[in-house]
């Protein structure tokens, strides 16, 4: 029995390893330009800054402890200590060509232009599809009407 066991063992110690994905360096920093590019450390620092003023709001009290809040999102959210991570997000997505050429892309002008506009465009995009459904509210309303009568038929 203990030799089935050791063997079970060493056979999961043996191949647990190819589950994990592993990346070159070279990989690694073709991940890490695109972040660049994109400016992600930027904006995980503005996010956090934005995250902990929001708690602030909420809870004027822990205002004396900001700090530690800060502290807090430094030591798990911040750029230096989530880059690896999200740099393997990206390598299970994408192949270093890949990242190389939206990093690229990224890069021109054209790129630059809408990354600049993304947060606009989103907005834009929301507000449109917000518009285009309270144009049919009534229609929309009329739907739940219905399915809320068909279900008090069923019963």
């Amino acid at each position: 029995m203990k030799k089935i066991l050791f063997a079970v063992t060493l056979f999961a110690l043996t191949f647990s390893g190819f589950a994990q994905q592993k990346w070159s360096e070279k990989e690694y920093q073709c991940a890490y330009r695109l972040m660049a590019t994109l400016r992600v450390e930027a904006f995980l620092n503005e996010e956090i800054e934005y995250q902990i003023n929001k708690y602030m709001k909420r809870m004027p009290f822990l205002q004396k402890s900001k700090p530690r809040f800060q502290e807090f999102f430094k030591k798990y959210a911040s750029y230096s200590a989530v880059k690896k991570d999200m740099a393997e997000i990206l390598l299970k997505n994408f192949t270093a060509d890949e990242l190389s050429k939206i990093a690229d892309f990224c890069a021109s002008p054209e790129g630059q232009k809408i990354l600049s506009k993304a947060k606009s465009l989103e907005k834009q995009f929301e507000q449109y599809a917000k518009q285009a459904i309270n144009q049919h509210m009534e229609e929309f309303q009329q739907l739940i009407q219905d399915e809320l009568s068909s279900r008090m038929e069923r019963r």
